[in-house]
C-alpha cells in the first residue's frame, strides 16, 4: 500500500534522522515535501545535535520552492526542443501523484505522438504551462476532487474564459489516464457544468472603403524613412503586397505566407494558385513549411486570382529571387507572421485599430457572400461546412437585408385599412 503524502511545506516534513560525519559535526536531515509535489531529502549540519535540529529547520522554512536542475534537452518527433519544466521521471498515475507529475505525464505522450501535428503539441504544452502546472501543480490527483476542479475553472473563466475552457479539457484528459491507472474511480471533471462561455463578439470586416483606407496607411507607412535620411522602411513592398494577396484570396496569414512558386500558375487564363500547405511557428522551432493547412477541406484548393493579387506576387517574386518560396525576408528565411502582425499595429490607421490579417479574411467572405452567395465564400475560404462561414466570418453589419416582402405582399393582399379612422386609446 502506498505511504500517505507528505503535507506541503515545512509542516510536511518527515523525522529528522541524524548522523556524525567524520569531522565530529552532526549531520540531520527529513524527507520534504517541496511546491512541485516532489519528495526531497533536505540536509543541514551543526556541531551538536540541537545546532544541526535548528540549521534544518532554519534550512526547511526559508525554503522557497525546489532545486533548479539544468536538465539534457529533449527533443519532439519534429525536432522540437522540449524545455526541463516538461520532464518528469513519474510512469504510472496513483491517488498520491501530484497534478504536476500526472499533467507531464500525458504532456509527454501528447509531445511524442508523431499523428498530431506540432502545432497542436505546442499547444498543449503551453495550456499546461500556463494554467494547472501554474496553479495547480502541487495538488495530489485524490485532493483535485471536483468541488476544487469547478472552484479552479469557475475563478479562471471570469477573467481568462478561453484559458479555462482549455484547462478543462486538459483536465479531463488526464483524470481520464488517472481512471485508467485505477489512482480515482471515475473523473471528476464530469460532475459538474462547464462555465459558461461569454457572449462571442460580433464578427468585424472590412468595407472597400476601409479596405482602401488601409491601403492607403499601409503605402505611408512602408514610403516613410526610418529617421532623417534613412532608407524607407519596407522597400521590398512585403506588406503591401501581402495585404493585396489576402484581399484577393481570403487565404489565411500562414497559408499565404507559405506559397511556393510551384503553387502559382500565371498562365492560367485567369491566373491561379493552389493551397498546398502553410507555415506554422512553434516554441523551440523555427518558421517552418507543413504540407497540410488547418482542415482537410482547404488541402489543394485552387484559386483563381485577381489582377491586384497577380501583381503583388510578380512583384515578389522578381524582387526576392528565392528558388521555392514566394514571400522571404531579405536573408533569404520564411516570414514570421508575428512579424507583419507587429508592423500592422504601427501602419494600420487609429480608426482601424482592430484590424488584425484575419479581418482580411472574413472581410473577403462578407464581400463575396453578399455579391455571389454564402456558398463561393465558403469554397473560397476553404471551410468544409458553410455554417462555419456564416456564423464566424460573415459581418451582421454588412449582411444583406432579406426581402421577401415582394412575395409575402402577394399572398397577404394590401389588407382592409381606413386610413382616416382615428386612434383609439
Amino acid at each position: 500500500m502506498a505511504r500517505r503524502a507528505l503535507d506541503e511545506g515545512a509542516a510536511g516534513r518527515g523525522r529528522i534522522s541524524f548522523r556524525t560525519l567524520r569531522n565530529g559535526r552532526v549531520a540531520a536531515r527529513c524527507r520534504f515535501r517541496d511546491t512541485d509535489g516532489s519528495v526531497r531529502l533536505v540536509e543541514a549540519q551543526g556541531a551538536t545535535e540541537e545546532d544541526a535540529r535548528t540549521a534544518l529547520t532554519s534550512k526547511l522554512n526559508a525554503r522557497k520552492g525546489p532545486p533548479v536542475r539544468k536538465l539534457k534537452p529533449a527533443y519532439g518527433p519534429d525536432g522540437e526542443i522540449l524545455s526541463g519544466d516538461f520532464r518528469t521521471v513519474e510512469g504510472r498515475i496513483s491517488a498520491d501523484t501530484t497534478m504536476r507529475d500526472a499533467v507531464l505525464m500525458w504532456i509527454a505522450e501528447v509531445s511524442s505522438d508523431p499523428h498530431r501535428k506540432v502545432q497542436t503539441r505546442d499547444f498543449w504544452r503551453q495550456v499546461a504551462r500556463q494554467t494547472v502546472l501554474k496553479d495547480k501543480g502541487h495538488v495530489t490527483v485524490a485532493e483535485f476532487d471536483a468541488g476544487e476542479i469547478k472552484r479552479y475553472l469557475y475563478k479562471l473563466a471570469k477573467t481568462k474564459p478561453s484559458q479555462a475552457r482549455h484547462a478543462r479539457l486538459l483536465v479531463k484528459a488526464v483524470l481520464a489516464d488517472a481512471v485508467i491507472d485505477k489512482a480515482i474511480a471515475h473523473n471528476p471533471v464530469f460532475e459538474f457544468k462547464a462555465p459558461k462561455r461569454p457572449k462571442r463578439p460580433q464578427t468585424r470586416a472590412l468595407s472597400i472603403e476601409e479596405y482602401r483606407e488601409l491601403m492607403t496607411a499601409i503605402e505611408e507607412w512602408r514610403t516613410a524613412n526610418r529617421g532623417k535620411g534613412g532608407a524607407p522602411r519596407d522597400s521590398s513592398h512585403l506588406l503591401v503586397d501581402l495585404m493585396h494577396v489576402l484581399a484577393g484570396t481570403g487565404l489565411r496569414i500562414n497559408e499565404a505566407l507559405g506559397l511556393r512558386l510551384r503553387d502559382i500558375d500565371f498562365n492560367s487564363s485567369p491566373p491561379k494558385l493552389t493551397v498546398n500547405g502553410t507555415l506554422v511557428q512553434v516554441t523551440g522551432l523555427p518558421v517552418t513549411f507543413q504540407p497540410s493547412t488547418k482542415g482537410a477541406a482547404g488541402d489543394d484548393r485552387t484559386i483563381a486570382l485577381p489582377t491586384t493579387a497577380v501583381r503583388a506576387l510578380a512583384r515578389q517574386i522578381r524582387l526576392n529571387g528565392h528558388p521555392e518560396y514566394v514571400f522571404t525576408t531579405g536573408t533569404g528565411n520564411l516570414v514570421s507572421s508575428r512579424n507583419i502582425t507587429r508592423s500592422l499595429r504601427l501602419a494600420r490607421p487609429a480608426t482601424l485599430a482592430f484590424f488584425t490579417p484575419h479581418t482580411l479574411r472574413r472581410s473577403v467572405a462578407t464581400w463575396l457572400k453578399n455579391k455571389n452567395g454564402l456558398t463561393a465564400a465558403s469554397q473560397q475560404l476553404g471551410h468544409g461546412s458553410e455554417d462555419v462561414t456564416s456564423e464566424f466570418y460573415i459581418a451582421p453589419e454588412q449582411r444583406e437585408t432579406i426581402d421577401n416582402s415582394g412575395a409575402l405582399n402577394e399572398l397577404l393582399g394590401d389588407g382592409e385599412f381606413d386610413d382616416n379612422s382615428e386612434a383609439t386609446s
